[in-house]
C-alpha cells in the first residue's frame, strides 16, 4: 500500500468510535511500502510505542493469549509458553507497535498549514484549533474534527465552532460534510496531503484549492466507499465509517446494479479477488434450480456405500470366527467410521446442501450481519436495505423509490 493510502486508512481508523489513540501492529506495517513507517514517524503521525507483552498463539487452532517471555541464553529470544506446544518462539520485530492519534495528526496539519501555533484542544478528544491560515483563496481559522459523523456529532459540535469568518474544517473520515453541517469549508485531511519527491509528507496548496472547489458541489447523498479495511457509508447525507466485512462487498455489487438479480455463487466470487462479481447471463441465473445446486447431495454414492457395507460385513464375520490381524482390525474400524459418517437413521444416506444452497445461506447471513452493524449509526439505512434487497435463489437491490448510489470498491 502506498503512503497516501496508508494515511487515509489511518485517519479513517482513528475516526472510528472509541479511544482517540490507536495501535498499529507489525502485521499491518508489513503490508506497507518500504519507507512508509519512517515517513509517518518523521511527520509525527506515527510514534513508536512499547513492545507487545501479550500475543496470541499461532500454533493452536483455538486462539489463546500468553505473556511474552525471553530465553535466558544469549541472544535472548522472545517466546510464549503454549500449554500444548511448549515454547513458541517469536520474531522480535513482530512485537513492535506504533501509536497514531488525532492529536498528533492535528499537529501535523498545523505545521503543514504554516499557522505557527501548537494545536489547542477545544473539545476533549474531538476538536483541535489549528490556528489561522493564510492560503491562496482562503484566509481564516482551521480546525480538525474527530467523530464529525458520529451519532452525537450535532450535540458535540453545533454551536461550539466559529461561524465567522468561515472556518476550514478538516475531518478524519473520507466522507466530507456531515448531516448537521456547520458553516465552513469541509475537507478530508488525507485529501490535501501529498507524498514529496524524497518520500516525505507535503502539503499541496494546489490540492487544497481543488478540494475547496469541490466543497461548492457538495458530497453525494448516497455513497458506499471502501478504505482498505474500513467502509464509509452515506445515506441521505448521514455518514458512518465501519470496520470491513464481506457483506459490504456484496452490497457494493448490488447497489451498483439496482434491479439486477445476482446468483449467490456470483456474489461469493467477490471474496476471492474483492473485484466486481462475474455476471451470469439471465438464462444461466434462471437455471439455478433445485436440480443444479439448491437441492441436497448425498455424502457418498450408493455403489460406494454398498462396497463399504460388504467389506465391513465380511471383516466382522471373520472377527467373530477366526479373529483379525492388526491391519484388518484397522481397516474394519476405518470402514465403520466412514459408514457412520455417510449413513444416518435406519442406514439411510446422509445428505448435505448443494454448493448453490451453501452460497445462498452464506451470502444471506453476511448481509444480515452487515445490516446489524449499520443499525446503531444508520438505522434508516439498515431498514432500507432489509426492505429493498430481495433474496431467494438470487439477490437483487430493488428499492421502492429509485436511488443513485456512488460506489467505490477501490
Amino acid at each position: 500500500m502506498n503512503l497516501i493510502g496508508v494515511i487515509a486508512d489511518l485517519f479513517s481508523w482513528v475516526d472510528v468510535v472509541g479511544d482517540e489513540s490507536k495501535w498499529v501492529l507489525a502485521d499491518d506495517v508489513d503490508l506497507w511500502a518500504p519507507g512508509t513507517v519512517e515517513a509517518l514517524q518523521a511527520a509525527g503521525v506515527l510514534r513508536r510505542g512499547s513492545a507487545l507483552t501479550r500475543v496470541s498463539c499461532d500454533e493452536c487452532v483455538e486462539p489463546h493469549e500468553e505473556v511474552v517471555l525471553f530465553s535466558s541464553h544469549r541472544p535472548q529470544r522472545p517466546f510464549i509458553p503454549c500449554p500444548s506446544n511448549g515454547r513458541v518462539f517469536l520474531e522480535p520485530g513482530g512485537l513492535l507497535r506504533w501509536s497514531v492519534s488525532a492529536r498528533a495528526t492535528a499537529a501535523c496539519l498545523a505545521s503543514a498549514l504554516g499557522t505557527g501555533v501548537t494545536p489547542a484542544e477545544i473539545i476533549s478528544a474531538r476538536c483541535w484549533s489549528l490556528g489561522n491560515c493564510h492560503l491562496p483563496g482562503f484566509k481564516g481559522p482551521a480546525f480538525l474534527l474527530r467523530g464529525a459523523f458520529w451519532p452525537d456529532a450535532r450535540d458535540t459540535f453545533a454551536g461550539r465552532l466559529p461561524l465567522t469568518p468561515r472556518p476550514l474544517l478538516f475531518t478524519l473520515s473520507p466522507a466530507v460534510q456531515p448531516e448537521w453541517s456547520s458553516p465552513g469549508c469541509w475537507l478530508c485531511a488525507s485529501h490535501v496531503i501529498r507524498e514529496g519527491t524524497e518520500g516525505q509528507l507535503e502539503f499541496d496548496l494546489s490540492g487544497l484549492e481543488l478540494e475547496l472547489d469541490k466543497t461548492a458541489i457538495g458530497p453525494p447523498q448516497y455513497a458506499l466507499q471502501r478504505q482498505t479495511k474500513l467502509w464509509t457509508v452515506t445515506f441521505d447525507g448521514r455518514s458512518a465509517t465501519l470496520p470491513g466485512r464481506v457483506g459490504f462487498l456484496y452490497l457494493a455489487q448490488l447497489l451498483a446494479h439496482p434491479g439486477r438479480a445476482f446468483a449467490a455463487l456470483e456474489l461469493s466470487a467477490l471474496t476471492a479477488g474483492h473485484g466486481p462479481a462475474p455476471m451470469l447471463s439471465t438464462e444461466d441465473a434462471s437455471s439455478l434450480t433445485q436440480s443444479s445446486g439448491f437441492g441436497l447431495d448425498e455424502l457418498a454414492d450408493a455403489e460406494a456405500v454398498k462396497q463399504y457395507q460388504a467389506a465391513a460385513t465380511a471383516l466382522d464375520a471373520k472377527k467373530r470366527s477366526a479373529g483379525l490381524s492388526p491391519e484388518e482390525a484397522t481397516e474394519l474400524a476405518s470402514l465403520q467410521r466412514e459408514l457412520a459418517r455417510t449413513l444416518g437413521l435406519h442406514n439411510k444416506p446422509r445428505r448435505t446442501s448443494g454448493e448453490a444452497e451453501k452460497a445462498r445461506t452464506n451470502v444471506w447471513h453476511a448481509l444480515q450481519r452487515t445490516y446489524d452493524a449499520l443499525e446503531p449509526d444508520l438505522p434508516r439505512l439498515a431498514r432500507h436495505l432489509k426492505n429493498s434487497v430481495e433474496r431467494g435463489s438470487t439477490f437483487c437491490y430493488q428499492p421502492s423509490d429509485p436511488i443513485v448510489w456512488s460506489v467505490d470498491r477501490a
